[in-house]
């Protein structure tokens, strides 16, 4: 059964993951608390020395920010995350269709993540990664 806690800190006391995974889908971060509990809940996942990935899997319909705005709550997640994953459509819809992939994926990198995957529909995936000397 489902019980609702005060806090995520409250939520996880006790417990300890070893990974931890979100894909935002149908679930938008402009609920500002639901954002805080996942960026709560990573931020205890990496003081335990846990892994994080997140992927925003956006619905644009959904969405009544601006794409530049939900574009800078995706990239509070690159702070706090070890991988980052998006497809190319998702990227389009925060930084414009011309957006640059590897641009993105560089900024999400100068970020904190050690890795960023962009998915590009059947034409496969592309991953850029830190350089083990730079982070």
């Amino acid at each position: 059964m489902f019980r609702p806690c005060p806090s995520v800190a409250e939520g996880l006391k006790g417990r300890s993951f070893g990974a931890v995974h979100v894909s935002m889908g149908a679930i938008t971060l402009e609920d500002v608390a639901m954002q805080e509990a996942f960026l709560e809940a990573f931020r205890l996942t990496k003081e335990s020395g846990g892994f994080t990935s997140f992927d925003p899997n956006i619905r644009a319909p959904m969405i009544t920010l601006s794409p530049c705005c939900y574009a800078k709550k995706v990239e509070e997640f690159a702070r706090s995350t070890d991988v980052m994953k998006s497809s190319d459509a998702d990227v389009e819809f925060m930084y414009g269709e011309k957006a640059d992939l590897d641009v993105v994926a560089a900024k999400w990198l100068e970020q904190g993540p050690k890795v960023v995957v962009i998915t590009r529909g059947p034409e496969g995936a592309t991953a850029w990664y830190q350089d083990a000397t730079s982070g």
